[in-house]
């Protein structure tokens, strides 16, 4: 955590994780003028100086005018944020290199709407939309760029409706993280061997030798498997995907990543996982702890690369996974 973070938690009083729902009642927005606020107020001062040094009524009538106009404003400002409550979803997990998208949800229990809403993360990413009756949603990325969980961080939403004169804002710090992957090395390695039901010794799963099918271009996928005649049909990046010539399970080993670095072994067993579920082979992970049986389909592919995503590494225990 960044030494403006803990200020900012510090003066905010604002608590590490907060649970949801968030509500903006009044104790917890802050409002002060903007720029042009301060440049409006200069200009009250020097109308309300000339309207006393040449007692111009209509100079008076002006000034007063003003200064009300910036009062309601005021009013305006704050009840716009008032009253909102804030509840988020969980963000789809993302591979290392990409940025999580959080969904962040804002009820309003009031009957009219609410107007330039505006949320900011500590990355400096904003969004700005109106709130009907009933309420609305704000999406907002932050970068990944290792794996692991990741956390928006301290959040702000914030107004300046309806004048810009003012400026009304909350520090929030929702319980929610997103799932990071490791990023997926290149598809330069084929599949580890698996041993055939026939029981004929051993097979490579990922061989080359016939044409399966063509899927989407994945980040990491080898030039030479991409497939440059569809490419210059028109049909975008597509990779190609050659049927394995032998059946049975593959085990996707730690210790048999060819890499040395820690990362990049877990960037080589994303591949893998990612290749073994793109040919339907029933395929198993090993970690230094943990070992996760053989299987196919959407879930066991979720969870492998959630395994890795939580591995780490004790300095004093050794490689562990996470709990």
């Amino acid at each position: 955590m960044s030494i403006q973070t803990r200020i900012e938690r510090f003066i905010f009083r604002v608590p590490a994780r907060e649970a949801a729902p968030i509500v903006l009642h009044r104790r917890r927005i802050y409002i002060l003028p903007t720029t042009h606020g301060w440049t409006f107020a200069l200009t009250l001062l020097l109308l309300f100086t000339g309207s006393i040094n040449y007692t111009l009524s209509l100079g008076f009538l002006l000034t007063f005018f003003l200064a009300a106009l910036g009062i309601v404003a005021m009013l305006h400002t704050f009840r716009n944020l008032h009253g909102l409550k804030v509840r988020w979803r969980a963000p789809e997990p993302v591979f290392a290199g990409n940025s999580a998208l959080f969904p962040l949800l804002i009820e309003n229990p009031s009957r009219g709407s609410r107007y330039a809403i505006t949320a900011a993360s500590s990355a400096n990413n904003r969004q700005t939309v109106d709130v009907p009756d009933g309420g609305g949603m704000l999406q907002f990325t932050v970068p990944a760029p290792q794996r692991g969980l990741l956390r928006p961080g301290l959040m702000m939403i914030e107004t300046r409706y309806p004048l810009g004169l003012l400026r009304a804002w909350v520090r929030l710090s929702p319980d929610v993280h997103c799932l990071v992957y490791p990023r997926p090395a290149n598809s330069d390695l084929p599949l580890p061997a698996c041993r055939s039901d026939a029981g004929d010794g051993e097979a490579l799963a990922g061989g080359e030798e016939e044409l399966q099918y063509l899927r989407a271009y994945r980040q990491g996928d080898s030039p030479r498997r991409i497939a440059w005649h569809a490419y210059a049909r028109g049909r975008g990046l597509l990779s190609k995907q050659f049927a394995a010539h032998a059946s049975g399970e593959i085990w996707l080993d730690f210790a048999g990543a060819p890499e040395q670095a820690l990362e990049q072994k877990l960037s080589r067993l994303a591949r893998w996982v990612l290749d073994a579920d793109a040919v339907a082979v029933p395929y198993g992970l090993r970690l230094p702890g943990c070992e996760i049986a053989p299987a196919i389909g959407a879930a066991h592919r979720r969870q492998c690369l959630e395994r890795l995503a939580l591995y780490s590494v004790s300095p004093k225990h050794g490689t562990r996974p996470n709990a």
